[in-house]
């Protein structure tokens, strides 16, 4: 039966992913950068010339690795912006071979708004125009694989979408096996450091935290899969493994990581309505929420903020591992210092950086998302962005309202359980900056608005008016 299965190629994509995600590590432990560097622009480009769809899978599979080597590049053009630019290209080669515009989706229109509005950062970045265009170029990367997601999936024609769904989702599961490799490979020589004083085996990236935001990312992928199964042996499969993955999570010490886990799997749960078969999970999280010392830590704080009787500016700046003291920096620079236009537009990507370290030396970095465009792109950046969110979450409730197929039924609720969960860790987090999180979360929302256009061109095909958010 596997035999059979390999043979009508419905598995030969995904053991092609997951050789080049193997040969990938290998090239990354054994060979200089160069060398790996000049091997995967090959890679690429025979794949570009082969077939579009198997070039988006790779840089799928892949992009862990670029993080690895974020620091790479040539001149001041970084590694990330180097593949950014590749999956541009692809972006646009798939859109001129298919069909479907695009643009004139509602979610677009609103990022696209986004976007522009980040421009005037670019120009007032104290480091200048390659400084500030490498992070709006960031940005515009979550639009990029948003929309090249839509275009994969809907090239596939009716009856082959769901195929493209999976071997997607694969492909970004499959990104996890470099950081997962390097993670067992520090615990079972005893490579560690100490970070917030908590040994840690997870340092990916030049970041302690970075490993625990990818299974984050790709946790929503996992339940996905885990509500498609049918069998009970399968069911039962995914819940070991979701066993072990909470345990790698958990001794990672990553709070915030720990707390967007909780709400994805309590809004994932409420929403499925079938809270015996979750009922293991929920206790797993809860328990390693609790017993985890690190969110032990960051609960006494919550708890004394909420329990005193001081406004924001009077906290300690010590509590939450000094946050609040990067918090009443930023937001006393955005009241007094920033001019109109500047509380407007934005004060610079680099305006971490001008505001100088905090009290153990290191820089002001903003650790919550919403300040981060705040205090970066402005009241109209930050505003734009969450009406992005917000749009998200539309498209999410509005398949779920209105699909009658499991499948997609399925990919809804797992969306607003993501959504739901980034919403929360983005108070405590600048997870914006993290590009492979971004990745995966664009990567779902792409499944997601192309599920309700396969949807509307059902009803369509019935006699019903086609949706006029995006008409």
């Amino acid at each position: 039966m596997l035999m059979e299965r390999v043979i009508n190629g419905r598995l030969l994509k995904v053991f092609f992913a997951a050789f080049i995600s193997y040969y990938f590590a290998d090239m990354a432990m054994r060979y200089q950068f160069k060398t790996f560097a000049l091997f995967a622009l090959a890679a690429f480009v025979i794949l570009f010339f082969m077939k579009l769809e198997y070039a988006f899978y790779f840089i799928l599979v892949a992009r862990s690795l670029v993080d690895a080597y974020s620091g790479m590049g040539v001149g001041s053009i970084s590694l990330p912006i180097m593949v950014g630019g590749l999956i541009a290209l692809l972006f646009v080669s798939y859109f001129a071979v298919c069909q479907y515009n695009v643009f004139n989706l509602g979610v677009n229109r609103i990022y696209g708004a986004f976007l522009l509005l980040c421009v005037p950062a670019v120009f007032f970045t104290h480091k200048g125009l390659v400084y500030g265009a490498g992070f709006w170029f960031r940005l515009f990367t979550g639009f990029v694989v948003l929309n090249l997601t839509v275009l994969v999936v809907l090239s596939a024609g009716e009856g082959l979408y769901k195929k493209r769904m999976r071997l997607i989702s694969w492909s970004v599961i499959l990104a996890l096996i470099p950081p997962y490799a390097a993670f067992i490979y520090n615990v079972v020589t005893g490579s560690y450091y100490v970070g917030a004083g908590y040994v840690r085996y997870s340092k990916f990236g030049g970041e302690m935290n970075l490993f625990s935001y990818y299974l984050l990312g790709a946790l929503p992928f996992c339940l996905f899969f885990y509500s498609l199964a049918e069998k009970k042996a399968r069911k039962v499969a995914w819940l070991i493994f979701f066993a072990l993955y909470f345990y790698t999570i958990y001794i990672n010490y990553t709070r915030n990581v720990w707390i967007g886990v909780f709400f994805l799997i309590l809004t994932w749960t409420v929403l499925k309505r079938y809270f015996a078969v979750t009922y293991a999970i929920i206790g797993f999280v809860t328990l390693m929420f609790v017993l985890d010392p690190t969110v032990q830590d960051r609960l006494k704080d919550i708890f004394i903020i909420l329990t005193g009787n001081k406004g924001f500016f009077e906290l300690d700046p010590q509590l939450l591992s000094q946050r609040i003291l990067i918090w009443q920096k930023n937001l006393r620079y955005f009241i007094n210092d920033s001019t109109f236009i500047e509380k407007l537009l934005g004060n610079g990507f680099d305006i971490r950086d001008i505001l100088g370290a905090t009290r153990t030396g290191r820089r002001a970095i903003e650790h919550n998302n919403y300040l981060v465009l705040l205090m970066s792109t402005g009241i109209l950046g930050v505003s734009f962005y969450m009406l992005y969110i917000l749009k998200l979450f539309r498209e999410s409730f509005s398949l779920l309202r209105k699909s009658s197929e499991g499948y997609f039924r399925n990919l809804a609720q797992v969306s607003i359980a993501f959504l739901v969960s980034y919403v929360i860790i983005g108070m405590g987090t600048h997870a914006i900056w993290k590009l492979t999180f971004q990745y995966f979360l664009s990567v779902f929302a792409g499944l997601v608005v192309a599920a309700n256009i396969i949807e509307e061109k059902k009803r369509t095909d019935n006699g019903h008016a086609p949706r006029e958010v995006d008409a």
